[in-house]
């Protein structure tokens, strides 16, 4: 089983290696980007803005807080942005996504042996 990585072209932190870690198909892995409205006679009309949508989930527990630092400067530099640009995510085992990272699922917690957790959901391209 390889390491999760996270690389982007010219980020100062690429390639990115978390230590140790797991990825998991998202409780809601597809989700349709659709609108649905009814009209005042009750026709019901259903308008689909993009594409469905495909997420995953991250957990990394027991981070060193080199490797959280590292991180959160891949996250900051200009070419990720945190969620403002995609990057690419290689799982555990060795499959390439293009993703987005969903700022609002973005949870990091510190442990007392000040190790760090921390578990994000990624919106696949």
């Amino acid at each position: 089983m390889n390491k999760p990585t996270l690389t982007k072209t010219d980020n100062a932190y690429s390639i990115f290696t978390f230590d140790r870690g797991r990825t998991f198909d998202s409780g809601q892995e597809y989700v349709p980007n659709q609108l649905k409205s009814t009209s005042g006679s009750g026709y019901e009309q259903v308008i689909t803005i993009s594409k469905t949508r495909r997420y995953i989930d991250a957990r990394f527990r027991h981070i060193s807080k080199e490797n959280y630092e590292n991180f959160v400067g891949f996250m900051e530099d200009e070419t990720v942005d945190w969620q403002a640009n995609s990057f690419t995510f290689n799982d555990e085992w060795g499959v390439s996504y293009e993703v987005y990272l969903v700022l609002d699922s973005l949870y990091i917690s510190m442990n007392k042996n000040y190790t760090y957790n921390i578990e994000f959901k990624m919106r696949v391209v």
